[in-house]
């Protein structure tokens, strides 16, 4: 349901308005960090990885604790509290599940869900907060950031093994704002001890190029870990093969300018396309993963279970992958149409899963 308002809301302001890799970090990571944790990384001609082009940029690729390069490709879940089948997720192929936490809820509830559902079985989580979903007031990221940091003692046990995104489509787009505003968060999160991977998304509900263009490299300089990831969402306000009104975006313009950035990428949300969804799109999920692949950036589409219909129910006027409410033992029958094509997707790439070793807080 977050979805379809922040898509609306973000269309209505704008109207008004590879397997095993060996690199090294650029620049260094902090003593004794090497080794642990999701890190991101520009590939060395050093170490055997072919150098850049003449003129070009070198990109930063997502490593996982191995030094293996890591690409997401897996998918959001809306509802923290539905998961269907034990190993429904787990069944679709993906590698990574990116969750709607519910602050609300305990820190031992929300840590069980992560803990239980994805790292033991080997799915990468991605947990965030939705509370600045399409808001662009400053202190909304600060109470976010305030939340993080007083439980911090929970979440910094996936330095190792995770990563975490602050804020859900926090800030405003095209902004200096949004600039100075991560720049504090960051500082704050690495001084509550948060040392691996954070996930930054763009502003203007998550789907503004130019902040990450404009603002990115700035961002990753000023981590004391420089070890962000940056997310852009793929909905209405992205226009293809062309845009068509000034408050759009051209889809192929604005990510060659995310590509030339050579900062690290992930299109963390995407639709169904085909004029499907609250905020549709004419982007065939295969035309953005494939993109997305030819970029080097990770994937996620929205979402496992976002349900359209009364009773955790969903049917192909949505934006979910499954049915019922994330129930998934295999059979297409429990897939959308959106679902089915991702399911070949994730089988036709073949998501590799991170090699992560958790250690629980209890034995460190």
């Amino acid at each position: 349901m977050l979805r379809r308002l922040s898509a609306f809301l973000f269309a209505s302001a704008a109207a008004v308005a590879f397997a095993g890799q060996v690199c090294s970090l650029d620049p260094a990571r902090p003593a004794g960090q090497i080794g642990n944790g999701f890190y991101v990384a520009k590939a060395s001609s050093v170490h055997g990885a072919a150098p850049a082009a003449s003129g070009a940029v070198d990109p930063y690729k997502l490593f996982d604790p191995s030094g293996t390069e890591f690409r997401i490709r897996g998918a959001n879940r809306n509802h923290w509290d539905s998961y269907g089948t034990p190993k429904g997720f787990p069944l679709s192929g993906a590698n990574t599940e990116r969750i709607v936490l519910k602050f609300a809820n305990s820190e031992a509830y929300n840590w069980g869900i992560v803990k239980t559902q994805m790292l033991d079985n080997g799915i990468t989580p991605i947990p965030g907060s939705w509370l600045g979903t399409c808001k662009a007031d400053p202190a909304v990221l600060v109470g976010i950031v305030d939340t993080w940091v007083a439980q911090a003692k929970t979440w910094t046990q996936l330095n190792d093994v995770g990563l975490i995104n602050i804020a859900n489509e926090w800030g405003p787009a095209n902004s200096a704002v949004w600039r100075d505003s991560y720049l504090a968060a960051v500082a704050r999160m690495r001084a509550a001890g948060y040392t691996g991977t954070l996930v930054i998304d763009s502003g203007g509900c998550g789907q503004d190029a130019q902040d990450i263009v404009k603002y990115g490299q700035a961002l990753l300089d000023a981590d004391p870990q420089h070890n962000l990831l940056f997310d852009v969402h793929v909905y209405g306000s992205f226009h293809y093969p062309k845009a068509t009104a000034t408050w759009m975006q051209d889809y192929t313009t604005a990510l060659n300018q995310l590509k030339a950035t050579g900062l690290p990428i992930v299109i963390g949300e995407f639709g169904p396309g085909h004029n499907i969804g609250p905020s549709p799109t004419m982007l065939p999920p295969e035309v953005i993963v494939a993109d997305a692949e030819a970029n080097g950036w990770g994937w996620m589409p929205w979402s496992w279970d976002d349900n359209n219909l009364q009773g955790c129910l969903s049917d192909d006027n949505g934006f979910s992958l499954t049915i019922k409410c994330g129930t998934y033992t295999g059979s297409p029958f429990e897939l959308t149409k959106f679902g089915q094509t991702m399911v070949a997707l994730w089988a036709q790439y073949k998501p590799q899963k991170a090699q992560l070793n958790f250690v629980p807080l209890t034995t460190r």
